[in-house]
């Protein structure tokens, strides 16, 4: 079985566009052989910036043999009254390319379904009510003969290629053709022969280049061979392995790095650097000490987002004034390239000197007033309403959470969290809001609490990122993400789809996270509703969406967000019917039922909850219970027990002694439940003693389902 190489040339690819590209076409081309019959035994990728390279093996070198069947007319257009073809057979037959001796209809003769042909059926008595009664068609079989699978590739890879996704692609010589960035080659190798394609006028062949200034020169490659490639590349001064070519930057950023005492933390920079170059050498350059007087997060910044160098720290992790830059040419060209960056990073840090010095001469109070020029959303008002809006909340959160003390720090925090949006350091660097602002209000004399808050108040800034850690930083978080999620309910701008451009899905979770982690003791639900009145307020027209949307929204996150890590579905739907407005509450309930879920007794449990909740299902009588209608043992001694242990259940619960409430309940009620429904018939003629047993039994199913979790939403499979 000939192995497969392809090697899809090009200018310089952005290093986020790599990984997405590799992994779309391997998809489409499994597809697609898949679609003919053929499939690799493995297929693998890897890349450059210059490059898409995919090695494939095992696949066949032709498709396998096919017998199509195609189903034609049906017997009564297909035959005439003399049993002969009819004008529509002679058509179907011509159209599949046999002829009408091939056509065949599956008539039952005893037991069995066989195939006769048209020579066949004269002999056959009442031909035509059978074939009536079967519907049968005419049928035609073809052997389809084996395609070479050079062909097959040969066909697809063209629109495989031209079909590779890209954030944003450009056109040359066709605008009909886009790519990422303009293809210059094409090697496809099928064992030993050029798979013979073209795309935008860059035809197949069977050679690769190295370096763009080291070896420029075609370098052919003799067959498919993934090992070849690779040495012929090290040669020419590229290491095509990505998994070699970060094994080497790590390793020697590493040991930079620990020469001066520390280690690498950037990894999502050493991921972007790894596909930024082709021949990776490390080299040490330095800046002027004076820089270092600079917010630290600021240089960093600047080396990172600007020049993808890797910051430098001491054994106390604080920075120096030395950086790591990763070059694409041999260590012998390092002292000028190093000469070069150092340049740029000095002006890079002397823009960012002049940012700071002219920023922090203007009071973050100053610089929120204008806020109010500019927009937040369209029909809610500028960003400066967002804030005064955030203050309200803030200071709500703080009295409703037990935080009061923390409350004026929160609000001046909301009043200064969008300020340092209009300071030109954060113009110049946007991932720095909230950095500046707190470093802004600490070089103003703002308290630690005041100047952490307004950094922390963007945090989750991912679905799994820190959290606030100051009490004012979690109310004005709690704060922003409730305006946000409010304002875009109001406004109907909800998500669709994948598309969450206002990143609400992780406002949601950001907010419960908070609540959960931080331990937060705030009603989700009041949060969102204050949120919402002042969105409301604000509107300029009717709102879109109530607070029942946004709750059932909220309800989905958390659903999904809890699913994504391992939490059973029927487990979570269980914990949820009961409530969440108490976040806090619903995690403690969720954490005791998963562990409840491993317990010898779980089944009892889940048996006592499912069964007197399914025959009271449909109940809508009365509530009370009267203790002169129960008639027979069963029932008394099951009232007798609800009387007596209801009180001491429901104080575990109020003490968010779950687990300990789940087992008081299963061995209080699971053998007399059991016993009743053995001996009691429930659903009697008369009413009123048939709607007692119904409200017992509600009561003893409410005191658990509607407290702790609905456990007859769990799949009894799973108990």
């Amino acid at each position: 079985m000939p192995d497969f190489l392809l090697e899809i040339g090009c200018e310089e690819i952005p290093a986020s566009y790599i990984a997405p590209a590799l992994d779309a076409f391997k998809a489409s081309l499994t597809r697609a052989l898949e679609a003919e019959g053929l499939a690799f035994n493995s297929l693998v990728s890897t890349a450059t910036p210059r490059r898409l390279v995919f090695f494939g093996t095992g696949l066949p070198g032709e498709t396998p043999k096919k017998t199509l069947t195609k189903s034609g007319p049906p017997f009564s257009k297909a035959v005439g009254p003399d049993l002969k073809p009819t004008s529509t057979s002679v058509g179907f037959a011509a159209a599949q390319g046999v002829t009408v001796r091939d056509i065949k209809f599956p008539l039952k003769k005893g037991d069995a379904i066989n195939y006769y042909a048209f020579e066949e059926l004269i002999a056959w008595d009442n031909v035509f009510e059978t074939a009536k009664a079967s519907n049968s068609r005419a049928t035609v079989e073809k052997d389809i003969p084996p395609k070479p699978a050079i062909e097959i590739l040969r066909s697809i890879l063209p629109g495989l290629v031209r079909a590779i996704p890209f954030p944003k692609s450009m056109y040359w010589r066709d605008a009909a053709f886009r790519f990422a960035r303009p293809l210059r080659r094409i090697l496809a190798l099928f064992g030993n022969d050029v798979i013979p394609f073209e795309v935008n006028g860059v035809a197949s062949g069977r050679a690769t280049v190295g370096h763009p200034f080291l070896a420029p020169a075609p370098v052919e490659i003799p067959r498919a061979d993934l090992g070849l490639l690779k040495d012929a590349l090290r040669r020419a001064y590229v290491l095509v392995d990505r998994d070699e070519r970060r094994a080497r930057i790590l390793a020697r950023v590493g040991s930079a790095l620990e020469a001066h005492g520390s280690r690498l933390t950037e990894l999502d920079l050493l991921e972007e650097v790894t596909d930024l170059v082709e021949w990776p050498e490390i080299l040490e350059g330095s800046f002027n000490t004076d820089f270092l007087s600079l917010p630290e997060e600021v240089v960093a910044t600047a080396m990172m987002e600007h020049q993808r160098y890797f910051p430098v720290r001491d054994a106390s992790g604080n920075l120096v004034n030395r950086f790591l830059a990763i070059s694409n040419r041999p260590n012998e060209y390092c002292g000028l390239i190093r000469e070069g960056n150092e340049r740029v990073l000095a002006a890079r840090l002397n823009d960012a000197r002049f940012f700071w010095d002219s920023d922090v001469k203007v009071p973050l109070e100053q610089v929120a007033q204008g806020l109010s020029s500019v927009m937040y959303l369209a029909g809610l008002g500028t960003l400066a309403r967002k804030v005064e809006r955030m203050k309200k909340l803030a200071a709500f959160s703080a009295a409703s959470a037990g935080l009061s003390k923390h409350g004026a720090a929160a609000v001046e925090a909301a009043a200064l969290s969008k300020a340092d949006l209009l300071t030109e350091m954060v113009f110049e660097f946007p991932s720095l809001q909230g950095v500046m602002g707190r470093a802004y209000a600490l070089s103003q004399g703002k308290s630690a609490e005041v100047a952490a808050a307004i950094e922390e108040h963007y945090l989750p800034r991912t679905l799994s990122g820190p959290l606030p850690k100051t009490a004012a930083g979690k109310l004005a978080a709690l704060a922003d993400k409730a305006d946000t999620l409010a304002g875009a309910f109001v406004m109907g701008l909800t998500p669709s789809g994948s598309q969450d451009p206002y990143g609400l899905r992780r406002a949601a979770i950001g907010i419960v996270r908070i609540i959960v982690e931080g331990n937060v003791r705030l009603n989700l639900r009041e949060l969102l509703l204050s949120a919402w009145q002042l969105v409301s307020a604000d509107a300029k027209e009717a709102p879109k969406a109530g607070l029942d949307e946004l709750m059932a929204f909220v309800r989905d996150r958390i659903y999904q967000f809890y699913l994504d890590r391992g939490v059973r579905h029927d487990i979570l739907r269980a914990c949820l019917a009961p409530g969440f407005d108490n976040v806090l509450d619903f995690a403690a309930r969720l954490d005791a039922i998963v562990g409840l879920s491993a317990e010898p007794f779980w089944p009892s449990l889940v048996t006592a909850v499912e069964r007197t909740y399914n025959i009271t299902r449909d109940y809508s009588g009365p509530d009370a219970v009267d203790p002169g209608l129960l008639a027979e043992k069963e029932e008394s001694v099951l009232y007798g027990l609800f009387q007596k242990n209801a009180s001491s259940i429901g104080d575990l619960i109020s003490a968010r002694d779950y687990a300990g409430a789940s087992r008081e309940y299963v061995r209080v009620f699971s053998e007399p439940l059991h016993t009743f429904f053995d001996k009691v018939f429930v659903n009697v003629d008369d009413e009123r003693v048939r709607n007692n047993r119904l409200a017992l039994i509600r009561a003893i199913n409410r005191l658990y389902s509607q407290r702790i979790a609905d456990l007859a939403q769990i799949v009894r499979e799973q108990a």
